[in-house]
């Protein structure tokens, strides 16, 4: 009897944009990205307003990154414990309340510095918490070859996000310290909504898993990215690429903020990295299939040097510092989509939230201490100085990928299989 060799054919998965489930998913990110983008960059400006002094503003986006440490180990045991869809809705609930407490006591004109930091350190610990939830969800709902494109997705959603939210964000801290963090409740509230529209279950196995001590959780996450020299270097290049660029954009968003440009101005200007994350963003899905992974990381990680040395020589010249960001920007979206998605191969589903939790910690639980940095290096050596000593991180990221060796061999995304 002839067989129909057809049949026996393993169908291609469907494009993401016929995913109903990733599209809801897409959907609520989209309207949370929005409300915490706009209400993040006001945040620390609110702060410099209320004090008028850096210091003091880069003391408080130091609380508020202590909270978000705090939140990440606890939080990818609980990725891995509990349905993941329960958590974004129970996120997008404390985000509501959240934000409702804080435009009261903005509205109520008694803000203080002490207070916004204490407000913002248990949002960031609310999402660093729950937030690992939505990313752990993509393994479940994306086919394996569709996840570079789903994380080139993720970086164009953020970076668009970004191009409309900052300038908005400062036009809206015109119109009044509260505005901000009413739209990020409004965002919170969008979250909630596509969450809840949400059909499937998202437990972390399939089959029940035997209860282990928190400990053990913890301590099976870390032995599964020690494992092996490559999973150890791309840990580090993580953490030396988010000091480098995130102390880079603090920076320079206090340093005008104290020479007294105005807050839409700072917004425009802080479009240009998010332009070049847009831009970085567009070409991944066509740069994948044509270069190995590991290739891809080492030549965006050189773009986001030549930015950051840019972003110094521009000094307090608005158009250069936006331009300087869009080179900045440019390798930030195929080196994110070419590590996590490599990483979220290789690591098995029961275990995302705990990779995610402690490689999230590692990559941002310095942050604080490097935007404490930032503020008392501008009040005593300015914006120069300060700006170089973040570059140098840049610097150290590309000896990392030369050096090391292991990052640069990662292999095209049709290899990963043989190379895990």
């Amino acid at each position: 009897m002839h067989m129909n060799t057809a049949e026996n054919l393993e169908l291609p998965p469907p494009p993401l944009r016929k995913n109903s489930e990733y599209r809801l998913w897409l959907a609520g990110s989209i309207f949370r990205g929005i409300g915490t983008q706009i209400g993040a960059f006001a945040f620390p400006l609110v702060a410099y307003y209320i004090t008028q002094d850096t210091a003091i503003a880069g003391t408080v986006a130091m609380i508020d990154g202590i909270g978000m440490a705090l939140g990440f180990l606890p939080g990818g045991i609980i990725a891995d414990r509990y349905d993941r869809r329960a958590q974004q809705i129970i996120s997008a609930i404390l985000g509501i309340l959240t934000q409702v407490a804080l435009v009261l006591i903005l509205l109520s004109g008694h803000a203080t510095w002490e207070i916004i930091a204490v407000i913002g350190a248990l949002d960031s610990f609310r999402v660093s918490l729950l937030g690992l939830s939505g990313i752990t969800m993509l393994k479940q709902m994306v086919p394996q070859q569709q996840l570079p494109n789903a994380f080139a997705v993720n970086e164009g959603r953020d970076s668009a996000i970004a191009i409309a939210s900052k300038p908005l964000s400062g036009a809206l801290l015109a119109l009044g310290m509260a505005v901000p963090a009413l739209i990020d409740l409004l965002g919170q509230a969008g979250s909630l909504l596509f969450s809840a529209l949400m059909k499937e279950k998202y437990p972390p196995s399939k089959t029940p898993q035997e209860p282990k001590r928190v400990r053990e959780d913890l301590s099976e996450g870390f032995k599964w990215i020690s494992a092996t020299a490559l999973r150890r270097e791309i840990c580090i290049l993580v953490i030396i690429l988010n000091i480098g660029i995130n102390g880079i954009l603090g920076t320079v968003t206090l340093w005008l903020a104290e020479n007294n440009i105005s807050p839409a101005k700072i917004g425009f200007t802080s479009t240009g990295i998010a332009v070049g994350i847009l831009l970085g963003s567009l070409a991944t899905p066509i740069i994948s299939k044509h270069l190995p992974t590991g290739k891809i990381i080492f030549l965006t990680t050189a773009f986001q040097l030549v930015g950051g040395i840019g972003v110094i020589a521009a000094g307090l010249n608005l158009t250069l510092i936006t331009l300087s960001s869009i080179a900045l920007g440019l390798g930030v979206a195929p080196a994110n989509a070419g590590m996590q998605s490599y990483l979220m191969h290789i690591t098995p589903t029961q275990m995302q939230g705990r990779v995610s939790s402690i490689i999230a910690l590692l990559a941002t639980g310095i942050l604080p201490f490097a935007s404490a940095f930032s503020g008392w290096s501008l009040k005593y050596f300015g914006g120069g100085i300060t700006l170089t000593v973040f570059t140098a991180f840049l610097v150290f990221s590309l000896a990392l990928i030369l050096l090391g060796r292991k990052i640069i061999a990662i292999p095209h995304p049709d290899e990963w299989e043989e190379n895990t």
